[in-house]
């Protein structure tokens, strides 16, 4: 939770983000996560929640190498975040 002290006329931004990742390994190195990327969030500034589902099905490649494809739907709240999301992910392990 932060805010901009700077100035006396700077607006309170007050959230809270809860991040509850999960992720599950499947045979052959492939992988389903929940939560990975897009938080459940609170703005306590307005009172309102944002909540999403959201998953990620990748697979591992090599022991550096991961791609990732998934997306984030917006099943509640009144917080306007978004409504739906698509993303892909590429990830190098070194």
């Amino acid at each position: 939770m932060s805010y901009h002290a700077a100035s006396a006329d700077a607006a309170k931004i007050r959230k809270l983000e809860l991040y509850p990742t999960v992720t599950f390994a499947l045979p052959e190195r492939w992988f389903v996560a929940f939560y990975p990327e897009n938080p459940v969030v609170y703005n306590e500034s307005t009172g309102q929640w944002f909540v999403p589902f959201e998953a990620l099905v990748g697979k591992d490649l090599s022991e550096r190498l991961h791609l990732g494809f998934g997306g984030a739907v917006k099943l509640g709240g009144n917080d306007p975040q978004y409504q739906s999301l698509l993303e892909a992910q590429v990830e190098w392990r070194f």
